[in-house]
């Protein structure tokens, strides 16, 4: 019975990582069944029954995240399994669309103010690099705290954008 209280908050902590994170999916324009979901599990099974590809590389992270990394490359999206859970992303198709949250709709070649209008200023917040980069994070709204995740954009000189990538905090 002692160790129940420490259960809860174990618990607790991953109800509110859960609640403090934004469901991203990648998905193929034309073949839904082609899409990634930011936490998904993929084992290499998977990817290849779905992509049809094998890991371009594999790898164990002892240095830093002390666990198994697998990146695939397919048809102009690249992603990041570690320990077979989808962890990172980035696309420079335009066959492919980013939806964050079911409600944001990302694409190539959309202009970075279109962005900046589709996803209010209450909900994100938005840092511009000198490589026209862009790197949005998103902001809990119940609790007002800025996630650690992040969505980068890369865009062109007219800022459309060339990539979209996430990548979760180091």
């Amino acid at each position: 019975m002692k160790h129940v209280p420490h259960l809860l908050s174990i618990s607790l902590c991953f109800v509110l990582q859960a609640a403090n994170s934004q469901e991203v999916t990648v998905r193929m324009i034309d073949n839904a069944s082609k899409s990634i979901t930011l936490g998904e599990r993929m084992s290499p099974e998977t990817v290849w029954n779905r992509f049809g590809v094998y890991a371009a590389y594999s790898f164990d992270d002892t240095e830093y995240l002390y666990g198994h990394i697998d990146h695939y490359n397919t048809e102009g999206l690249g992603f990041t399994c570690f320990n077979s859970t989808v962890h990172s992303f980035a696309t420079d198709s335009k066959q492919y669309r980013v939806i964050i949250d079911r409600k944001y709709i990302l694409s190539i070649g959309m202009n970075i103010r279109a962005i900046e209008s589709l996803i209010p200023a209450t909900e994100r917040t938005m840092e511009k690099y000198a490589d026209n980069s862009y790197v949005i994070r998103f902001i809990d709204l119940p609790t007002g705290i800025v996630l650690d995740d992040r969505l980068i954009l890369h865009a062109d000189s007219q800022d459309r954008i060339t990539c979209i990538g996430w990548e979760p905090t180091d």
